[in-house]
């Protein structure tokens, strides 16, 4: 497969490798039957889960960091009939529940993220807490400058490249050293992250006040507004389903779950494709949570009550939770280990969803 001029070069954008003398496959895709187009790999939907509950009175758990399959933890709040925590962490052989609070001011944990397994941030009443492998410090305005706000979600490239997404466009930097505020064209409230490149950001944000959505990204070198649900004529693309809080990456798509559909961005050719629900899973509208994945072949994305759908690279599969009866707040998914997080239906207990496979 060369271009139609004959010349040494495979077809721009086809998947394709040139080795020298012929084209091949790009990883994660396969010839097709008379080798004129290369296919997605299809990876398995074969998962096996397992529920947890914790917690008796209000208890739930909000967001997931895997460090690795013997290394997770999960923070939201539960509480028992004799104590209260807000984290679990599993050790590879069951799960202990935590009270992080250093300096005290028992409260939830709204949101964590993992760099190694000692380097690990969580956030407390709108307040960064870092785990170094020994001990919990906490992160003041007074004492070490974190400018005061809202903290919705954690992420990070490395020890000293962490971002704190909040309301009102609020996006600040730690390198290590000081925190420091970025201008990142996003007015409402930024509920998500995805990386493009090395330091290139996406950002959704959502305000439920408004029922506005914003898209916006510096992989151009500097922010700019790529989606805004009020300003439809003068955006770079458009939603299918205008509504969205969660994105996601891989090295050529950004994707966006929303309740019609899901939108990919290819970073690399910027065109843009909608896979509606109703063809996919023959759902009109689904609520859409949150979305992870290992690869564009890989791709959970969760929706109440729906639950958890799987793409492995040919088809999408409702997958068979043990329980029906649920609240879904997040999902995370490294290789074959998927953990699904929530609370019952009366929000009197917390519960986490494991899911494995034996191959991918």
């Amino acid at each position: 497969m060369y271009l139609e001029d004959d010349t040494c070069a495979c077809i721009p954008n086809a998947h394709l490798i040139d080795n020298g003398e012929t084209c091949e496959c790009d990883s994660l895709f396969h010839w097709n039957e008379d080798f004129s187009e290369c296919l997605l790999d299809t990876s398995s939907h074969a998962f096996m889960w397992e529920i947890y509950k914790f917690g008796s009175h209000l208890s739930y758990i909000k967001d997931i960091a895997i460090v690795n399959a013997n290394d997770i933890w999960c923070v939201g709040y539960v509480q028992t009939d004799t104590a209260i925590y807000n984290a679990l962490h599993w050790d590879g052989q069951e799960w202990e529940l935590m009270l992080i609070s250093p300096r005290g001011n028992v409260g939830p944990i709204g949101s964590v993220f993992a760099i190694s397994e000692t380097d690990i941030w969580f956030e407390k009443w709108n307040l960064p807490i870092h785990w170094d492998g020994e001990r919990f410090i906490k992160f003041t305005p007074a004492e070490s400058g974190f400018p005061s706000g809202t903290i919705n979600r954690i992420w990070a490239t490395s020890t000293s490249n962490i971002y704190f997404l909040g309301d009102n466009g609020r996006l600040i930097n730690y390198n290590g050293l000081i925190f420091s505020q970025i201008n990142c064209s996003n007015e409402v409230d930024i509920l998500d992250v995805a990386e493009y490149g090395e330091n290139k950001l996406w950002l959704i944000g959502y305000s439920e006040e408004t029922n506005r959505t914003m898209i916006s990204s510096n992989s151009n070198g500097s922010w700019q507004t790529y989606y805004d649900s009020d300003n439809i004529n003068g955006n770079s693309f458009n939603l299918y389903g205008a509504w969205a809080q969660a994105v996601w990456s891989t090295s050529d798509y950004i994707y966006f779950p929303t309740y019609l559909s899901l939108t990919a961005y290819n970073v690399v050719t910027e065109k843009i494709t909608y896979g509606n629900w109703s063809e996919l899973i023959e759902r009109d509208q689904i609520n859409a949570i949150g979305i992870s994945g290992n690869n564009e072949n890989d791709i959970f994305v969760l929706s109440d009550p729906e639950g958890a759908m799987h793409f492995n690279g040919n088809s999408w599969v409702i997958q068979n939770l043990p329980t029906s009866e649920h609240w879904l707040l997040s999902i995370e998914q490294s290789q074959n280990l998927v953990i699904i997080t929530g609370t019952t239906p009366d929000n009197s207990e917390a519960i986490v969803i494991v899911g494995s496979r034996s191959e991918i």
